[in-house]
């Protein structure tokens, strides 16, 4: 496989740039936690369907489902149970943790839960999204060095170093 040419550079470049100044100029309307959390409850149904959609789509989504899909030795549609879920998983986020959204008392799913049952669940369920979360965040990270490390033409040790850079300069 080749490198990247110089086009694709420019345009992953340009992609990176614009996206940190669009998120620069629009985070200094945010002055606190509510603001950051839940925009003042000022977000219209779409928007926060976006928002759900972007942040269970990442690298794995994009390069992983489609390749078990399409397997030249024989792909199946196992992968569908994904998205089942995700249907699931929205469904009843709908039904049970949007009210709560919407009447203006909480800013996480953990406050409902606290408020449901104790600070005990609370901090479990922090503590089990964490820990997946960090999981798969550094699958996600090596998944996506391994890409940028084959178009770059870079070993894997400099490519995963190198996405990490990016990701925090990014973030």
């Amino acid at each position: 496989m080749t490198g990247l040419s110089n086009l694709d550079l420019i345009i992953v470049v340009g992609y990176l740039l614009g996206t940190m100044a669009l998120g620069s100029r629009l985070s200094r309307r945010q002055r606190d936690v509510r603001k950051y959390f839940v925009s003042d409850r000022n977000v219209g149904w779409w928007l926060v369907l976006i928002s759900i959609v972007a942040t269970e789509t990442s690298t794995v989504t994009f390069l992983s489902v489609p390749g078990v899909a399409f397997n030249p030795r024989g792909g199946n549609l196992s992968f569908l149970q994904l998205s089942f879920g995700y249907i699931v998983g929205r469904v009843l986020i709908a039904w049970l943790l949007l009210p709560s959204y919407l009447d203006g008392n909480l800013l996480s799913a953990y406050e409902l839960l606290r408020r449901k049952f104790s600070p005990a669940v609370q901090r479990t369920a922090s503590a089990i999204f964490l820990l997946t979360r960090m999981i798969a965040d550094g699958l996600r990270l090596y998944l996506a060095a391994l890409l940028v490390g084959q178009f770059a033409g870079w070993n894997p040790v400099v490519s995963v170093v190198g996405t990490a850079v990016a990701t925090m300069i990014y973030t």
